[in-house]
């Protein structure tokens, strides 16, 4: 009973999560191997890798296993894949607290990122780190997104770090990249089609996360509504940037005074799918009662009659759907601010839905 006792009083942060091994035991060892210049470099590589597993706060301190890695991954002497996979533990060291491991390497990982004369692997594995581990509340993580940000619009680059910025700078989710990106896709020469595929698919990775519209200038506007209305871009693309303009237009954001016509513009003229779908959702986002009409219009026009509309059936049900979705957003709204003639609108096109006998299950439960 003693022992059991003792053993659920260790503190959590010493217990290893499922699925890791535990090298604790044996920490010793593999630093001595991490710092054995001698050892070959797939020893070295693996001590660095094990040691980016360990989950023992103090273990990790007692040993000084950050200061370890650390050193060997900022050595120019040292090899280069032992250096990353430096690079890479120390990213997914996950010890909490204030004197956690990204505290002890943010600010030589951004003096490494700055250095041009580094090795661009090494660079762009320590952007790959950044990637992960940065938040948007953290002081040195807004100074290292601001690094990511001039590396990847510096056309003295090379394509694989500034690639890699740029897929960083997506998952970063900060309303201050989109003008990053908007002006790599601005610059002349164009970028490559690699480093413009790369951009768009941040782009759409982080207008989804738009939620200060504090940054947002009256020019990425106008760049949002170019990849909505350029059919060069990917249809997902323009989908996420349909919405993030309606998200942007209930904070507040100029530019955006007529977008209900706008919406209604593509739900008359435009056939893809996911841009349709993305229309009828942003009505409900903007939650207006003046977007009620575009509703009704987009349900009259993908109803179940085959004679309404050539696409197939299965792609209108899903339009139906997301028009009732958005109806239910508007009326959620009016619990705020009541309307009396939106509130009767809604009720009135959900239950003329409901009548339809042969609409899915689905749909009749939405």
């Amino acid at each position: 009973l003693c022992a059991a006792l003792a053993m659920a009083a260790q503190p959590w942060a010493d217990a290893a999560p499922a699925g890791r091994d535990k090298p604790e035991a044996r920490t010793p060892e593999l630093l001595k191997t991490l710092k054995n210049k001698s050892s070959s470099p797939q020893e070295r590589s693996k001590a660095a890798e094990t040691l980016g597993q360990l989950a023992s706060s103090s273990e990790v301190r007692e040993y000084l296993v950050v200061d370890a890695l650390l050193d060997v991954a900022k050595d120019k002497s040292d090899d280069i894949f032992v250096r990353m996979e430096c690079i890479l533990s120390l990213g997914k060291l996950e010890i909490p607290g204030p004197g956690g491991p990204k505290n002890q390497y943010i600010e030589p990982f951004m003096s490494m990122l700055k250095d041009k004369q580094e090795n661009t692997l090494v660079r762009k594995k320590i952007v790959e780190a950044f990637r992960e581990t940065l938040k948007k509340k953290g002081v040195k993580d807004k100074e290292a997104f601001d690094q990511m940000s001039k590396a990847a619009a510096d056309k003295a680059e090379s394509e694989l770090l500034r690639i890699g910025c740029v897929k960083a700078i997506g998952a970063y989710g900060s309303e201050a990249g989109i003008a990053v990106l908007a002006d790599i896709l601005s610059q002349v020469p164009p970028p490559s089609e690699q480093l413009k595929t790369a951009v768009v698919e941040a782009f759409s990775e982080l207008l989804t996360q738009v939620e200060d519209s504090s940054l947002i200038t009256f020019a990425t506007v106008k760049k949002i509504l170019e990849f909505v209305s350029d059919v060069k871009y990917p249809s997902g693309l323009r989908a996420d940037a349909l919405k993030a303009l309606a998200r942007l237009k209930t904070q507040g954001v100029r530019g955006l005074e007529d977008i209900i016509g706008y919406i209604q513009n593509i739900l008359n003229k435009e056939t893809d799918l996911k841009l349709l779908v993305a229309a009828v959702e942003a009505l409900g986002i903007l939650g207006d009662e003046a977007g009620l009409d575009a509703l009704q219009n987009a349900v009259k026009a993908y109803s179940n009659d085959p004679k309404q509309n050539q696409i197939v059936n299965t792609n209108r049900a899903k339009i139906r759907e997301a028009a009732m979705r958005a109806l239910g957003e508007v009326l959620g709204r009016q619990l705020h601010k009541p309307n009396g003639a939106a509130i009767t609108k809604c009720v009135e096109m959900l239950l003329e839905a409901i009548k339809v006998s042969n609409d899915p299950n689905d749909i009749l439960e939405v």
